[in-house]
Parts: structure tokens; C-alpha cells; sequence
């Protein structure tokens, strides 16, 4: 599906002065294939608004104080509502992407339309594409450290298992151990869970450039070798992720073992 000609400008004033009961579906509206026409070569001032990918979330180092796929996507599409409304005063636009990044929640089928918009921030598919994979490279790096963390913390934390099992009863010192232990276990298993949903989300995302991509890519007279290599390029960096968000998966398991024989030793 090619979602650039979809892009949606959004009744915000009804969120501004009175509120809607749906934010959601306020945002969205029909917006003629002709107003997107030079966008991408300065028409518009995305400044005034965020039209950062989803992806560069991902590879926050604290992911627990990252932006969730669907804030973004609320904040690129309230803001862009906001300047097709407000036909990009920044005065009436102050608080446009706070109230996208409220909604992002709900936002998720609207993931296509913030792909058009961003699309529309770069001069050729080719210049969005590398900023993808730019994003992803940084996504893979920063949680690739992270998961060889956590495999030294679940193999440190297996070995110790291993011993209180040996033992034919615990002592206090050994309970409280085993306890702590257990508290490790649950927030490592906490934070691979909200992990796990980000790349999830992430991936979505991913695959709905990529589409969009391929379809593009199929009309282009100029650049078409290049852009085609970095669209290979994207689709091996999303691969990558997937392949993270399995050995994550892997990971939630060995910790949920570990939750359940850690529990049995406490309770004796």
C-alpha cells in the first residue's frame, strides 16, 4: 500500500478548545493526493513538529524511558494535523505533539500515515531509507550490549540456582539469597517484557516502510540501483532485529525457569 497519498490533516481544534471523545480518529481526515505535491523538496517546515523514526527509540540505552512506537506515531501525525490546520503557525502549534504523543497509544493502525509524513521530511526514498538505517544500526549496537548483559546475569544467577538446589535444605542467610536473587529475576524479566513489545512495534513499523519502499521503488527512473541496494540494506537491519527479538524471547524463558525454581527453593 502506498500510504504517501493518504496523509491525514486532523480536525485539532475540537482537541485544542473542547476535547473529543475519540483523539484517535479526530486526528485523521482525507487529505488530497495534490497537497502532498513538493512536499519533500522544502514546501514544508518540518521543524515546528517531530518527525523522528520510531526506530531511533529503540536504541535509547534506558529503553524504560524511551518513547513507545505509538507516542511517536501520535506525535508525527498531531503534529503534522496541527500544521496542516494551523497552516504551520508555531504559536497555535505549541502543544500539537503533546496531544499526538497522548494518543500514540491508540495510533497504531495509523503507522502508514506517519511513514508518508516522515517520507516527506527527505528529498528522495533513497535519503529516507538510509535515515532508517542509520537508526536501526544504532537500534542493534546499543541492545546488542544489553543482551549479552543480561545472558552473564542469567548464566551468574543459573550457577547459583544450581548450588541452593544441591543443598538439602536452606539456611536463613540462603533464603534471603535465593529472595534477592528472585527480586533480580522478576526485573530482568519485566524489562525484556516491555522489550520485547518495543521491537514488536518496531518491526511493524519496519515492514510498513519497507512495502512502501518496494512500491516506490518500482516507479523510479533515476537512482533506482542505489535505492533498491539500500532497501536490501533496511530489510537486513530489520532482520537483524527480529533475530534480537528472538534470542530476547529466549532469554524471557530461561528467566521465567528461573523465577519458578527460585520460588520453590524459598518456599522450601
Amino acid at each position: 500500500m502506498n500510504t504517501l497519498n493518504k496523509v491525514v490533516p486532523a480536525s485539532i481544534a475540537c482537541l485544542l478548545l473542547t476535547g473529543c471523545a475519540n483523539t484517535a480518529e479526530s486526528l485523521m481526515g482525507a487529505l488530497t493526493p495534490e497537497s502532498n505535491q513538493g512536499s519533500s523538496e522544502g514546501g514544508m517546515d518540518f521543524s515546528s513538529f517531530e518527525v523522528s523514526s520510531p526506530v531511533e527509540e529503540l536504541g535509547k540505552e534506558d529503553i524504560s524511558t524511551a518513547r513507545t512506537v505509538g507516542q511517536v506515531i501520535g506525535a508525527i501525525v498531531g503534529g503534522f494535523a496541527c500544521y496542516k490546520k494551523f497552516n504551520g503557525n508555531t504559536l497555535l502549534m505549541a502543544g500539537c505533539a503533546t496531544i499526538g504523543g497522548i494518543a500514540g497509544d491508540k495510533l497504531g493502525k495509523y503507522i502508514g500515515e506517519a511513514i508518508a509524513i516522515r517520507r516527506m521530511n527527505y528529498a528522495s526514498n533513497y535519503e529516507f531509507l538510509e535515515s532508517e538505517i542509520e537508526a536501526s544500526e544504532n537500534a542493534i549496537k546499543t541492545r546488542e550490549d544489553e543482551l549479552a548483559q543480561t545472558k552473564l546475569n542469567i548464566t551468574t544467577v543459573e550457577d547459583r540456582v544450581e548450588l541452593l538446589k544441591s543443598k538439602a535444605s536452606l539456611t536463613k542467610a540462603e533464603i534471603a539469597e535465593a529472595t534477592a536473587l528472585l527480586s533480580e529475576v522478576k526485573a530482568l524479566r519485566e524489562k525484556n517484557k516491555m522489550l520485547e513489545t518495543r521491537y514488536e512495534e518496531t518491526l511493524v513499523y519496519l515492514d510498513s516502510a519497507l512495502e512502501d519502499s518496494e512500491e516506490e521503488i518500482a516507479s523510479l527512473t533515476e537512482d533506482k540501483a542505489k535505492t533498491q541496494q539500500a532497501h536490501e540494506e533496511l530489510l537486513a537491519k530489520r532482520n537483524q532485529l527480529s533475530m534480537q527479538l528472538a534470542s530476547i524471547q529466549t532469554q524471557s524463558s530461561q528467566l521465567d525457569e528461573q523465577s519458578t525454581a527460585l520460588t520453590s527453593l524459598i518456599a522450601g
